[in-house]
């Protein structure tokens, strides 16, 4: 349902938009409508000031205020704002503060969405580039128009509703117009005619637009406006440009305060929110059924390699059984082999046997072999102190005492002894082998590796 409210007149459209019936002040709402209102006490105008827009609200009301035209209470709209350089161009509403205050808070209080919206807001909807509007509200008329970043207002009002004095102020405001517009460099323009709710045949609206084209000098107007009949079944014909108005209407232009905004807003948006819910709603499914694809995946994945990881942890524990080492059974070898070369020191025993076995010919007996560090003999120096050696004792065979073969026998021994890497160095018998019988036939050599020898230096 669409409601006009024209000062203190209440008008409801009903049939499709053909009829319209008359209604009380603030009535209760029997479903949702639209609402266009032109309050009782309103005012429309223009006004120019220089800074920052943000202050336009407080300086226009300061103006109105100093010059004399608002002495109570009011809100203060800006229906444009156009900037020019450093100053701008506002064109703004006034209306009584507390007529606002009822109609909103009637809105609000509605059991059904009511969306409230200024007349002269919509009507201004309609100015565009060489294209200016009259707004016919009952006797007020509101010329609106823009030209290359430049605002133009102007109104007159009738004395009376005969069609005489209509036509006559229209065919001021036609010249008021053309003058205004060629002031502005405009000298080509048409003209939207909204009539908000005009009474009588339509041959009387012809004429009153015919007057304002006429004055301003052929200007084209076009009359945007329906015939509506009245529903109580009188011959009464409402011309009214509301439907029009009413669908050039948007949120931004709704005047509704605080939650039944909201709610207004709710309800306009509600299929747009149900289609963005339900789009939503797809692609969540989407992304979970995708979610539910690539977490069994993953599971699938973090099952392989649970098994793996009992696979790999068994091998583990394979290799740690093969690989532990009997500690006490290897300490004992340890021990072998330290004990081993203890023994055997720096002289490779079965290579000093083999030596002396090759080299004891011709009768030579090896009595004993033993170990002693050098320099325990006496006249040895003290830089081969700490040489090991080995002594040999021997003893010759009777028949070759004093003859060439002893000395050929001792020669061959020692010569075998030094190809086996020790060189042999006599060693007096008594230091060598103490007890021991001081026959010539005995003889002692004290063994000394080559190698050792060569690398303790000379």
């Amino acid at each position: 349902m669409t409601i006009l409210v024209m000062g203190p007149r209440w008008l409801a459209t009903e049939h499709g938009g053909s009829q319209y019936r008359a209604l009380g002040h603030y009535p209760a709402l029997q479903r949702a409508s639209n609402l266009v209102w032109h309050p009782e006490q309103v005012s429309v105008g223009m006004a120019s000031f220089e800074g920052d827009p943000r202050h336009a609200v407080t300086l226009l009301e300061r103006r109105l205020r100093s010059q004399g035209e608002i002495s109570s209470d009011v809100k203060i709209l800006i229906l444009q704002l156009q900037r020019t350089g450093r100053s701008y161009q506002v064109l703004y509403v006034t209306v009584a503060l507390d007529e606002w205050q009822q109609m909103l808070s009637w809105a609000a209080a509605q059991a059904h969405i009511c969306r409230v919206s200024l007349m002269a807001v919509l009507a201004y909807k309609f100015v565009q580039p060489g294209r200016a509007v009259v707004l016919q509200a009952d006797r007020h008329f509101h010329f609106f128009a823009r030209h290359e970043g430049q605002l133009v207002h102007l109104q007159a009002v009738a004395v009376d509703h005969t069609l005489a004095d209509l036509e006559g102020v229209a065919s001021m405001l036609g010249l008021q117009a053309r003058e205004e517009m060629a002031a502005k460099g405009c000298t080509d323009f048409n003209v939207v005619w909204l009539p908000v709710a005009f009474e009588g045949p339509r041959s009387e609206l012809d004429v009153v637009t015919a007057a304002f084209s006429q004055a301003a000098q052929g200007v084209s107007v076009k009359v945007e406006s329906e015939a509506l009949r009245a529903s109580d079944g009188s011959a009464a014909v409402l011309h009214t440009g509301l439907k029009s108005m009413v669908r050039q209407a948007q949120s931004k232009d709704l005047v509704n305060e605080g939650n039944d905004l909201w709610h207004v807003l709710a309800r306009e948006y509600l299929p747009f929110g149900a289609l963005a819910a339900l789009a939503l709603s797809t692609v969540l499914a989407y992304l979970a059924y995708g979610w539910m694809v690539q977490a069994d995946v993953l599971r699938q994945q973090a099952q392989r390699l649970q098994a793996q990881e009992a696979d790999i942890r068994k091998n583990i524990a394979v290799i740690r059984r093969d690989t532990r080492l009997d500690a006490p059974g290897v300490k004992r070898q340890v021990e072998v082999l330290t004990l081993l070369k203890k023994i055997q020191g720096d002289h490779d025993p079965v290579r000093l046997l083999d030596a002396l076995r090759q080299g004891a010919q011709g009768g030579i007996r090896i009595l004993s072999v033993g170990t002693q560090r050098s320099g325990s003999g006496a006249g040895e120096t003290t830089t081969r102190a700490s040489e090991p050696a080995i002594v040999v004792d021997g003893t010759l065979p009777e028949n070759l005492i004093n003859s060439d073969r002893d000395t050929r026998s001792l020669s061959t021994l020692v010569k075998t002894l030094n190809d086996h890497g020790y060189r042999a160095e006599p060693v007096d018998i008594r230091t060598g082998v103490s007890g021991q019988d001081s026959s010539t036939r005995l003889f002692a050599y004290r063994l000394t590796r080559i190698e050792a020898r060569q690398e303790g230096g000379p």
